[in-house]
């Protein structure tokens, strides 16, 4: 392992050649940010339910699949459940797969009002950026953390590389756990702190520190055993 600190590691599952340098600018996920772009008016109707009716994400989650308590719900929630409902249908949301898009919803208002706030147009807006750990202990613990022991599928075909920035543009350090430190009994106003606080580098009790990076990065090892 190479403990240079000039030196980041990232997970992939496409990988690139020793010596290829890379823009991450070129890396944006175009229909992720589609997606997400789609489900937003579904978002903004779920935060708001949360907040108006002071109940948990979870909470709502319930509600929707259990149909005798949308009968015998108050009117405004019986409503506004009726309203996320057809949206989930109109956009054919996947609860399962896709509800990291509802923290990442989150995750880009806390930044767009940071940046009204207090003027900070540098925090980076983490869908055109790419992220890396510090040491491949971190990648490593990240790695089990996100994909649990299916990451040694090889149909998977993740991999982990070491990279070395070549022109930084943009690059901050953040608190990776705070990306999924969540509870079951969370708000929408929880959420938005706790992805409020990632964005103003507030650390949780063991950190796991991410890179978040634009510019261009060079592929020194793409061959590194996990």
């Amino acid at each position: 392992m190479n403990t240079n600190k000039n030196y980041y590691y990232k997970v992939v599952s496409d990988v690139p050649e020793n010596g290829t340098i890379i823009n991450t600018a070129d890396r944006i996920d175009r229909n992720m940010l589609m997606r997400l772009s789609d489900l937003n008016n579904l978002f903004e109707l779920i935060y708001s339910c949360s907040e108006y009716h002071e109940i948990s994400i979870k909470q709502i989650w319930l509600k929707l699949k259990a149909k005798n308590l949308i009968l015998f719900t108050r009117n405004r929630l019986k409503s506004d459940l009726k309203n996320i409902k057809r949206e989930i249908k109109k956009q054919n949301f996947i609860l399962q797969s896709e509800f990291r898009y509802f923290t990442y919803y989150i995750l880009e208002k806390a930044r767009q009002d940071l940046i009204k706030t207090s003027g900070n147009i540098d925090l980076p807006n983490r869908f055109e950026s790419s992220y890396f750990f510090g040491n491949l202990k971190d990648c490593i613990v990240y790695l089990i953390g996100f994909y649990g022991l299916s990451f040694k599928d090889q149909s998977n075909n993740l991999k982990i590389i070491e990279v070395e920035f070549e022109r930084i543009e943009s690059l901050h350090k953040f608190d990776n756990n705070l990306l999924t430190d969540f509870k079951d009994d969370f708000h929408s106003k929880d959420f938005y702190s706790t992805l409020k606080n990632f964005l103003l580098c507030k650390e949780s009790e063991k950190p796991l520190f991410e890179y978040v990076f634009q510019g261009s990065y060079k592929i020194i090892r793409n061959d590194i055993e996990i």
